[in-house]
């Protein structure tokens, strides 16, 4: 299979580096495991629910606001609870299993090959801490023209800048994704004659030192190969649509013809790398692994952020847990405040 020669890059697309705290990076090897049990929203709301139960028996010495909170976090609480017994979604995407092959460039490859081969090159700051990566899961969709490979880099953990909120984090975390591991893609189409990547995607942020911003904003960029197939345009958009910024680079590889990013958030959010790769010296050697079907749904891959392939997820059930867990709240309320007043 032929594959672009090595080109010069004009420029770098995303943002710069980070410098967090020093500390050796380390990689660890994949675990299957499934996500443990979101048991910690049944607790709250279990709490809450004795809480108020609690409060009914004394409201001549509790006054009514004090319902407030507690009504709340039941709100908060069956929101989280809704998320958590949901949104494990099957892949509706047809995908090439590692051993089915395709003709690219005038041969027969197969998922593995084309993965191994279309593999991007992710680097780090060394002096990046924990948590570390796992596993680059793999997709390979078959177009008509082209093929389209999704790469997700999946970490164990995503630790918010402030401890306290990073807890409350993690629980939303768990709810909403299964599982506190943090899942990032990168998508890549390549052409089916000649083997040349035609576009690429992933996510990027504003600024450029963002290791201990709370809130880098996720920006997509997109890579289209011009007309005359000599470079790049490159397109930022921002969450509303909106073109935040474009660039145009002649080349987009390594010295081996693959993608070159870099990690540049807390929430590990990519940056288009120049021959430079400054403070992003270490390469993060994680074993490369097919997404599997069980996986996908495990880990709520439909919930996370994607390219142009993505399965969409019924919110419909989520709507009705929503809408009873919330009913319930308000009929407690109004029992308590029955009971308040009587």
């Amino acid at each position: 299979m032929r594959t672009q020669d090595v080109q010069t890059r004009s420029c770098a697309v995303g943002a710069g580096g980070f410098e967090p705290p020093t500390s050796p990076t380390r990689t660890v090897r994949a675990s299957q495991a499934a996500p443990r049990p979101e048991v910690a929203v049944v607790y709250l709301i279990c709490y809450l629910l004795a809480r108020v139960r609690n409060m009914t028996r004394h409201f001549s010495t509790i006054r009514l606001f004090s319902l407030v909170p507690a009504l709340g976090g039941m709100l908060l609480g069956g929101e989280l609870l809704a998320a958590s017994l949901t949104g494990y979604t099957t892949r509706s995407v047809d995908v090439l299993t590692p051993d089915v092959s395709v003709m690219v460039s005038g041969r027969e490859v197969n998922g593995l090959e084309l993965a191994e081969a279309y593999r991007p090159i992710i680097r780090i700051n060394p002096a990046y801490v924990p948590p570390f990566a796992k596993v680059l899961w793999y997709e390979v969709v078959d177009q008509e023209d082209s093929v389209t490979l999704v790469y997700y880099l999946d970490w164990e953990n995503e630790i918010y800048p402030q401890p306290l909120l990073h807890f409350l984090y993690e629980i939303y975390r768990r709810a909403v994704y299964g599982s506190v591991h943090d899942i990032e893609y990168i998508e890549i189409t390549v052409g089916k004659l000649d083997g040349v990547v035609t576009r690429i995607r992933f996510e990027t942020t504003y600024n450029g030192n963002a290791a201990n911003h709370n809130f880098p904003e996720h920006l997509r960029v997109f890579g289209e190969l011009n007309n005359t197939r000599t470079g790049y345009q490159i397109t930022v958009v921002d969450q509303s649509g909106n073109i935040a910024r474009t660039d145009t680079v002649s080349g987009i590889w390594g010295s081996d013809n693959r993608p070159v990013l870099g990690v540049m958030t807390w929430n590990h959010l990519y940056t288009l790398l120049d021959d430079s790769y400054n403070v992003y010296s270490q390469i993060i050697d994680v074993p490369l692994q097919y997404l599997t079907d069980d996986v996908y749904r495990a880990y709520k891959f439909a919930r996370r952020s994607h390219g142009d392939i993505a399965t969409m997820e019924n919110e419909t059930p989520r709507n009705i847990l929503r809408i009873l867990f919330w009913g319930s709240s308000i009929l407690i309320g109004y029992y308590c405040w029955i009971r308040r007043i009587g």
